[in-house]
């Protein structure tokens, strides 16, 4: 028996690299799935079923198809077999699944495995060949060289046909990049790295014009007769591209249809009474036949019959019977390739943590409008607001003009600075939980990468405009120390300020949440930040507010370096009007009785914890999938309008 050795290692050969050592044949049985939800309307709890005792196969070196019309269960099976089915409240998933003729284990076949989303998740200011080359550096093995790595990626291009566009960026919805074939095919290089032994791919033509998925599905095709198990949801094919597949696996409302070899459904419909017109296209039959019309009553009526029908001739037929063929025995050597593959990661900590910094680091820098933007707009309201304060002087009026601008400046640093992150940090989330699912890194090192590769766009601009207000200004009385500590200040106020935007970003679904929720928490910073209203008025139990408002202690800290050393003159104070004298009077108005020293260590701890905060919230996010109950269906039964 030859020497299994680890998957990550063999297609280290760029000639060679189509080829697929570790077969996998997939077979399953029974496969149901169903969520129970309890409704408040009817006080009962209502069960539905998304899958019906589903039972096929799919071997090494074919394409197999799973179709359907929309709400069929397509994406749900797909995710059952690619052990991706995630665990929801009340979710119930029975039957078994067996790889090479044994009990799948999620951890080991996700390693030899890969998932194509259905949606293109990829950074748009990298290239096609940097998105491969970060690919390759997180899921080949470290003990291989660039140059080999380099190879492996440079074959991957060229057998997706991707040459022409190797050096273009990927682009979205904003940025113009590849077109939408090379797009799906850069993603599926993507998930081709490691070498998979199984693609999944979910609706990997969707959005494309017919020749661009007459494209993507011919190099997958090629993948299949190379060794490889490609199963795919496809909901409405060309004909030319139906023909590629070599098995169907057909739904309708959960319920298994059809599944076998796709040339022989069409003489099996035919036998059924659903005669194929000649010249037509057999995926255009097919759902037509099996998609419910809820036009009229009697439409309704008669497709959910003829459906039912179908299923449950499908049910009795006893082509309906996958035999295991001794796959345990026929492929004991890939069994031992399941069982010994590698499951850490291909790279250490101090790696992950450089490729990911890298990857933001040039995602940013690429964004030339965002980056030069804001050193543009710091210098601009830098000159403006120093022009606005050029007359600040030493008198009575001048105290409300040195707390309003230090004020400013603790809105501008946290608002600029949470926002920046909140845009960018969001959209890496969809990324990054595909990297997750592949075990690409771990994600403190990400996490960390992400806040260290903020800090040079964010501080640049703050910095230039903190830096021209002061000296045109004449805060801190022109002192160079105080100087220092004014720039030492506005840096932790954005550092905490990025942290802070993490955390939103990390809690928040989506883009449009986390914009959504970022004004309410600068709002409230705002009341309780101790400009609008003195922490020593508000009701006692609000005051605990203040210690969660990072505009409260970077106000104070800005105020007391500015002010505690100032002397002002009472001259321009009307007769029997009070004068205050020194900057510590005005300190104390304002309740503040902290020094500099104390609030930078608070800023410092502020900062850690909502670190660990936000971290804590992106590590628990980690999908977890749902496991199998069962090897049969579970019956649910109802007594009194409740499931037992």
């Amino acid at each position: 028996m030859a020497t299994v050795t680890d998957p990550m290692m063999a297609p280290h050969d760029a000639l060679d690299r189509t080829k697929n050592s570790y077969p996998i044949n997939l077979s399953w049985n029974d496969v149901s799935y169903s969520i129970t939800t309890y409704k408040k309307s009817t006080k009962s709890y209502e069960t539905k079923q998304i899958l019906t005792t589903i039972t096929g196969q799919a071997l090494a070196g074919q394409m197999v198809a799973i179709m359907g019309p929309t709400g069929s269960g397509k994406t749900s099976l797909l995710n059952v077999l690619a052990m991706r089915c995630p665990i929801v409240k009340g979710g119930d998933l029975t039957g078994s699944f067996k790889v090479n003729g044994e009990v799948a284990k999620e951890k080991a076949f996700a390693r030899l495995t890969s998932y194509v989303m259905q949606d293109d998740a990829m950074f748009a200011a990298l290239t096609v060949k940097e998105t491969l080359m970060t690919a390759a550096h997180f899921q080949l093995s470290s003990k291989l060289s660039d140059k080999e790595k380099e190879d492996y990626v440079d074959s991957i291009i060229a057998e997706l046909g991707l040459n022409k566009c190797r050096d273009t960026i990927i682009g979205d919805a904003k940025i113009r990049g590849v077109s939408g074939g090379e797009r799906k095919r850069c993603n599926i290089g993507v998930e081709l790295i490691k070498n998979p032994s199984c693609l999944f791919l979910d609706e990997p033509t969707s959005g494309l014009d017919s020749f661009q998925a007459q494209s993507v599905m011919g190099a997958l095709k090629t993948l299949a007769s190379n060794g490889r198990t490609v199963v795919a949801s496809i909901h409405q094919p060309r004909s030319s591209i139906y023909a590629m597949f070599d098995q169907l696996l057909l739904l309708s409302e959960g319920k298994l249809i059809y599944t076998g070899n796709a040339h022989d459904a069409v003489k099996h419909f035919s036998d059924k009474g659903q005669e194929c017109p000649a010249l037509f296209n057999p995926a255009d039959f097919f759902l037509d036949v099996v998609s419910p019309d809820y036009r009229t009553a009697d439409l309704e009526k008669e497709s959910l019959g003829r459906i039912k029908m179908l299923s449950d001739s499908w049910a009795k037929s006893s082509m309906n019977v996958v035999e295991d063929i001794e796959l345990a025995t026929k492929n004991a050597e890939h069994n031992k390739t399941l069982k010994n593959a590698n499951l850490g990661f291909q790279s250490s900590w101090f790696r992950q943590f450089q490729l990911c910094f890298l990857r933001s680091f040039i995602t940013t820098k690429r964004n030339k409008v965002a980056t030069y933007g804001k050193v543009i707009a710091s210098i601009f309201f830098g000159l403006l607001l120093g022009a606005l304060y050029s007359e600040t002087k030493y008198d009575q009026k001048s105290i409300q003009d040195r707390v309003g601008i230090l004020f400013f400046f603790t809105i501008n640093q946290t608002f600029s600075n949470m926002f920046a992150v909140l845009n960018s940090f969001t959209g890496d989330k969809v990324v990054v939980e595909r990297e997750r699912a592949s075990n690409s890194y771990h994600i403190s090192a990400f996490y960390s990468a992400k806040f260290c590769a903020e800090i040079p766009f964010n501080f640049v601009g703050p910095i230039l405009f903190g830096t021209i207000v002061f000296w045109i200004v004449g805060l801190g009385e022109g002192d160079f120390w105080n100087f220092c500590v004014f720039l030492v200040l506005l840096t932790q106020i954005g550092f905490c300020a990025i942290a802070l935007g993490m955390a939103i970003a990390a809690t928040a679904p989506d883009v449009e949440a986390a914009t959504a929720f970022g004004p309410i928490v600068v709002v409230l910073m705002i009341l309780f930040g101790g400009f609008y209203i003195n922490i020593e008025s508000l009701p006692v139990w609000l005051r605990w507010v203040q210690y969660l408002s990072l505009m409260r202690f970077a106000f104070e800290g800005l105020c007391v370096n500015e002010m505690k050393d100032l002397v002002f003159s009472c001259d321009d104070i009307e007769e029997g009007g009070a004068c205050v004298e020194t900057g510590q009077d005005v300190l104390n108005r304002l309740s503040f009785s902290m020094s500099v020293g104390e609030i930078m260590l608070w800023l410092l701890v502020f900062m850690g914890v909502v670190h660990v905060i936000a971290y804590n919230i992106l590590e628990r996010k980690k999908r977890s999938y749902q496991a199998f109950n069962g090897a049969s269906a579970k019956k649910l039964k109802k007594v009194n309008g409740k499931v037992n």
